[in-house]
């Protein structure tokens, strides 16, 4: 079978509708994982023993299965107890969750990086609680998160591919539709491929430009 640009082109239209869903399930996603790796960071730094030994078993879970066992968990497992969700919420949950993990230990990591020491030079200068926390922990914490944070952004988006399985909307999901009524499966697959990657560039991108512009506006 001779490769067809003709026939990609036909389709492109199909194929950047899949893009657009994938990337709205992946900036979704993102804002529930900074979410709730915001919570279990603050759980894991002020919370009671108990509580972070749960916060901590659930980060192990996560970590350490595979995100496709996860959302088959949530869409297929919870229905046995009366909790029945469409595929599209279901993988939502399930990329948050995931990145919430991830997101947790990136943040606490962050927040440790600063020096005690520099909490209490903050004091003797006579900053308050709020300005401690602007500019001697924020700061320093954001930059040192941003690269791990960026790149975990970059793989849910990349993840969301996984969701096809549980027949939710996105690029991955068309792409397997269309292959499955042409029977040509070379062109879209590549198509696809290329859209991935370009998304993931872009992504990057825009990530490091409004780290950049977001880090010297906290230093204001």
């Amino acid at each position: 079978m001779n490769f067809s640009v003709g026939f990609v082109i036909a389709h492109l239209p199909e194929l950047l509708r899949g893009a657009g869903l994938t990337l709205l399930l992946a900036m979704q996603a993102m804002l529930v994982g900074v979410a709730v790796g915001l919570v279990g960071c603050g759980l894991q730094l002020c919370a009671g023993r108990w509580a972070r030994l749960a916060v901590q078993a659930w980060i192990e879970f996560t970590r350490n299965t595979p995100l496709i066992v996860q959302l088959f968990l949530i869409y297929f497992g919870l229905p046995e107890f009366g909790l029945r969700l469409s595929a599209n919420l279901a993988a939502l949950i399930g990329l948050g969750l995931y990145l919430g993990a991830f997101a947790t230990e990136i943040f606490r990591a962050g927040i440790g990086s600063v020096g005690r020491g520099q909490i209490e030079a903050g004091r003797a200068l006579g900053l308050g609680g709020f300005q401690i926390f602007r500019f001697v922990v924020a700061v320093p914490a954001l930059k040192a998160v941003l690269p791990a944070l960026g790149a975990q952004f970059t793989l849910i988006m990349l993840a969301t591919s996984v969701v096809s399985t549980i027949s939710a909307d996105e690029l991955a999901s068309i792409a397997n539709g269309l292959q499955t009524t042409t029977f040509r499966p070379f062109e879209i697959y590549l198509a696809a491929s290329l859209i991935y990657l370009a998304l993931a560039l872009a992504l990057r991108a825009m990530l490091t430009a409004t780290a950049g512009a977001y880090v010297g506006r906290w230093r204001e």
